[in-house]
């Protein structure tokens, strides 16, 4: 049972993800079980993939868990307060089909970007292990910070999602640390592009799950600047795609969060941060 000043889960997918392997109803069950409060799906809506013809037949979901949705909530009413969202990946991929799409779903609670490969490049998630020398790593490091930096300013989304993706798989396959001083500067310009927009950053706990990675995204490093800069919104995430790991990882992470002097997390409902104690 997780600690119940762990009120929210706020990224997760179901089956309507095209990671993701179980039900709606599975999820929600787990997260009650966890004692959470609030449980968001945000399926994956990634821009690339919906705009290629090969894949868009697969990233086709979305219709269909908007669908499922309020009869999945209204069976857990009282139990736990579900929410629907979306993870939307790589929105500069077509920018004028991602804001039809916001525009079509503006009952959305909740909306978080994020970025998992850059223009014209595959998903990190892909790249062999073989592949990321440092040469590599240095030059998609430098694009990605700058990727994030344009899709902040543009901004049209609540939360930013797992800031440090890329080296989830950059250290979590190579096993070789990498020291992201000099990206500091790109890093904080993006802190402070999100805090002036009242935007929030998440804090997602799969990487704790990812052997020789072990860490969240952003690592307590990138909060303490985060916190530094008067960075205050949060969102807590755990990337489950399956219903075991609803809830993973938060409540370490609260620890962690309250440690570099957080005491507050959010999740959203239409849009509107909702407050809760660490």
């Amino acid at each position: 049972m997780i600690s119940i000043s762990i009120i929210a889960d706020v990224h997760t997918h179901t089956r309507f993800s095209p990671d993701g392997h179980d039900a709606a109803a599975d999820m929600a069950a787990s997260g009650a079980k966890a004692g959470l409060k609030a449980l968001c799906f945000t399926e994956h809506v990634d821009i690339d993939e919906l705009l290629n013809p090969a894949k868009a037949e697969k990233a086709r979901l979305f219709p269909a868990a908007r669908k499922e949705f309020p009869a999945t909530k209204a069976a857990f009413a009282g139990k736990i307060d579900l929410l629907f969202g979306a993870e939307l990946g790589q929105p500069f991929a077509g920018l004028d089909y991602t804001e039809k799409f916001l525009a079509e779903y503006a009952e959305l609670d909740f909306v978080l970007c994020s970025l998992h490969g850059l223009p014209g490049r595959t998903d990190f998630y892909y790249i062999p292990a073989e592949d990321m020398n440092p040469a590599l790593i240095k030059e998609l490091l430098a694009e990605y910070f700058t990727e994030l930096k344009r899709i902040c300013v543009w901004g049209k989304f609540d939360s930013l999602a797992h800031i440090t993706y890329p080296l989830r798989y950059m250290i979590g396959r190579t096993g070789s640390e990498i020291d992201l001083e000099p990206y500091y500067n790109a890093i904080d310009d993006i802190f402070r592009t999100i805090i002036a927009k009242n935007i929030a950053l998440e804090v997602n706990t799969s990487g704790l799950r990812i052997p020789q990675y072990e860490r969240t995204d952003p690592w307590r490093t990138l909060l303490e600047r985060y916190h530094a800069l008067g960075g205050e919104l949060l969102t807590l995430g755990s990337d489950a795609h399956e219903a075991r790991f609803v809830g993973a990882g938060l409540e370490q992470t609260a620890r962690l969060l309250k440690e570099t002097g957080f005491s507050k997390a959010v999740y959203y409902r239409k849009h509107k941060a909702v407050a809760y104690d660490l």
